[in-house]
């Protein structure tokens, strides 16, 4: 049992209970009152040595002496708070701090987390990316709407082009280009004698170069009787040429100039056309429109007819074929020689009736008369 040193009125023995020398209740209340005076007015207090503070017998409801300022006292009803609304982090001189933002976690209070704004500049600049982006994406898109639209098939009308309706392996493009410089102008003159005196006339027609070193197949009624030929390559070039030799029953004739590295035709298979087959006539009709290409299909094989008293095996084509056209070359889908132009069907009301010698026929009287030669 502890003894009170200090205090003698209650004898020196202090109540277990309350932690205070045994007296009266009166007394007791007294120096409970002055006890919660002295600590702000919500009753005793114990501290432990961690800094937590037990709330007393003014936990419940109880008396509390509030000091106004004037020295006079007056009495209240109040609830002491609850031991959560205290801080549990107390100090080691026993005083208490009470956490103001509620809970008793003894949590910091929440900070408000900082705003984050969008500078007018940056505004400005997305806005100009998103314009352009937005063009150029339009502009495609348009793009690929015209393109669609410009080439969209319908289903009741066809589209087919002639390259591909005759199962060709090239465009007629492609034909012409790889065949145009191996077509030449021919220009003839002949002198007659006639009752004012000799005369000099003037034909025209076309040639096929069938070797680089400037040898040139043509028809035989091109160059008949002629005095002088002149060859025209494609590039402008002109050159004097000499006939070679001729067959004049299959209306074949072969005429040399003095030039090296020319562009040569490829030889075809006339025995290998199909009715139906491309076809493409280049030469130079008119005897002024060198290089004119027209196109066609194979119309006919084998068509016999005379001409000029001779009796030809021929092809026949839809290509346009005029005077001039003679001796000219005619092409398949693959741009080879399968037909030297001969003649064409003239008359009131006739169209589309053109003739060549098939190469199978010609090109071994060609190649004799140039063996001959040599």
């Amino acid at each position: 049992m502890d003894y009170d040193r200090d205090n003698r009125s209650g004898g020196g023995i202090i109540n277990p209970a309350t932690g205070r020398p045994y007296g009266t209740l009166e007394n007791d209340s007294q120096n409970e009152d002055a006890r919660s005076r002295a600590a702000g007015g919500y009753g005793s207090q114990n501290v432990d040595a961690q800094g937590r503070s037990d709330v007393g017998d003014s936990q419940t409801a109880g008396t509390m002496s509030r000091n106004a300022g004037s020295g006079a006292s007056e009495d209240s009803q109040v609830h002491a708070p609850a031991y959560r609304d205290w801080s549990r982090q107390g100090s080691s001189d026993g005083n208490s701090s009470v956490d103001r933002n509620g809970g008793g976690n003894g949590r910091a209070p929440r900070q408000p987390r900082p705003v984050h704004y969008v500078s007018r500049t940056f505004l400005i600049v997305a806005l100009i990316i998103t314009m352009v982006v937005s063009t150029v994406l339009g502009g495609l898109f348009g793009f690929w709407l015209y393109d669609r639209a410009s080439s969209s098939s319908y289903s009741n009308l066809s589209n087919v082009s002639l390259e591909s309706a005759t199962g060709s392996e090239k465009t007629i493009e492609e034909i012409v280009s790889e065949n145009e410089d191996s077509v030449v102008e021919i220009t003839t003159e002949s002198q007659e004698m006639s009752m004012f005196g000799v005369q000099t006339s003037e034909g025209a027609g076309s040639g096929v170069i069938v070797s680089e070193d400037g040898y040139i197949a043509t028809n035989y009624h091109v160059i008949e009787g002629s005095s002088k030929v002149t060859v025209k390559l494609h590039s402008g070039d002109s050159y004097e040429a000499e006939v070679v030799g001729y067959d004049s029953d299959n209306d074949i004739a072969v005429l040399k100039i003095d030039a090296k590295d020319l562009n040569a035709v490829t030889i075809g298979k006339s025995s290998s056309v199909k009715v139906g087959d491309l076809a493409v006539a280049i030469g130079n009709p008119l005897g002024t429109l060198g290089g004119t290409a027209t196109s066609g299909i194979i119309s006919s094989l084998d068509r016999e007819l005379t001409i000029d008293g001779r009796k030809l095996s021929l092809l026949q084509t839809d290509s346009a074929i005029n005077p001039g056209n003679s001796g000219g070359g005619l092409f398949d889908g693959s741009g080879k020689l399968i037909g030297i132009v001969v003649a064409k069907g003239s008359g009131t009301g006739i169209e589309g009736l053109g003739f060549a010698i098939p190469i199978d026929t010609a090109a071994p009287i060609i190649n004799q008369i140039i063996e001959d030669a040599e």
